[in-house]
């Protein structure tokens, strides 16, 4: 029960998602497959099969050969590959730990992790932690196989769900982060209400309100934020543009029935739209032009399309 590893050979594992917390997680577990690798006597235990024993292979092999190493997650969506990859990064910081206090590279990975998990990853039907794109992660290390630095490259994110969420599912975690922990002042503010009176975020009028989880997990973004150095003023910034998003989304356009030929829709909360426009340091004349009118090339002239009440909500969510 709860054996979730199994070795295929030298350098494959099977990992089994159990969907829980499980003691061979712990930082006691990370510390037995350290000090594991430092035995290097013939007669060790051998201990069981664990993503920490493929982190702690790759580990040796770069030391003893000074070549790059190499870890590829493969699997369907909620089999596992993030929480692997967690485990196999948290290993490998453990592994390069020269002295008992952390290095300040030690802690910024993880939060790097943590700040890219907020805005990549959502809630979905078979997974509640899936991630929308995908991700190329560098651990650089000293010729003594200390952590100097870390590289991420990120690629297909899932850019449509910002506008348009599937059904029982969530946007991006960090929306719902930002909703239940901002601070009263905060939300004053950006004026921010209820989840649930956001189109873009898919949450049902009369559901409850923020989850304990969404506020601790708000906290933790803005700490591992500090950590790696953001502004205080430069994360106001990304939480207002954040805002301006959301208040994008409850935009409604309307349309004079009878010139339909002659003139575009307009917006019908001219309030929001100043919001909008001020949090994103435009002028509401030409944002809402933007947003009710498209300009296309044909044949090396610029031509204005008047959008009706469906293009501009089209072009509004595709912004």
């Amino acid at each position: 029960r709860d054996t979730i590893y199994t070795r295929l050979n030298h350098s494959a594992l099977v990992a089994v998602n159990p969907y829980k917390a499980l003691p061979i997680f712990s930082d006691t577990t990370v510390q037995e497959y350290v000090a594991d690798y430092k035995d290097t006597s013939a007669q060790k235990n051998q201990l069981p099969p664990h993503a920490f024993q493929i982190a702690s292979q790759a580990y040796l092999h770069m030391r003893r050969t000074g070549q790059d190493q190499s870890v590829i997650l493969s699997g369907e969506s909620g089999s596992g590959k993030s929480e692997t990859r967690k485990l196999l990064v948290k290993q490998l910081i453990a592994l390069s730990a020269h002295h008992k206090k952390e290095s300040r590279i030690q802690t910024q990975v993880p939060y790097s992790e943590f700040i890219l998990e907020s805005f990549g990853n959502s809630k979905t039907i078979v997974n509640n932690n899936a991630s929308r794109f995908g991700k190329y992660t560098e651990l650089q290390f000293s010729e003594r196989g200390k952590l100097i630095g870390a590289k991420t490259l990120d690629y297909l994110l899932d850019k449509n769900r910002v506008a348009n969420v599937p059904p029982n599912e969530r946007n991006f975690h960090v929306f719902y982060y930002f909703i239940a922990g901002a601070s009263q002042e905060e939300k004053s503010h950006l004026h921010l209400t209820d989840a649930s009176q956001y189109r873009y975020l898919n949450v049902p009028r009369g559901t409850r309100g923020p989850s304990a989880e969404d506020i601790d997990n708000f906290n933790e973004l803005k700490q591992a934020l500090k950590s790696l150095g953001f502004h205080k003023r430069h994360v106001a910034q990304m939480f207002q543009l954040l805002a301006a998003i959301l208040h994008l989304g409850n935009l409604q356009f309307m349309q004079d029935p009878n010139n339909r030929m002659k003139d575009s829709a307009f917006v019908k909360n001219v309030d929001v739209l100043d919001l909008v426009a001020d949090f994103l340091g435009l002028d509401t004349n030409s944002l809402e032009t933007v947003l009710t009118n498209k300009t296309k090339l044909i044949k090396k002239e610029l031509c204005t399309i008047f959008l009706d009440v469906e293009g501009a909500s089209t072009q509004r969510d595709d912004l």
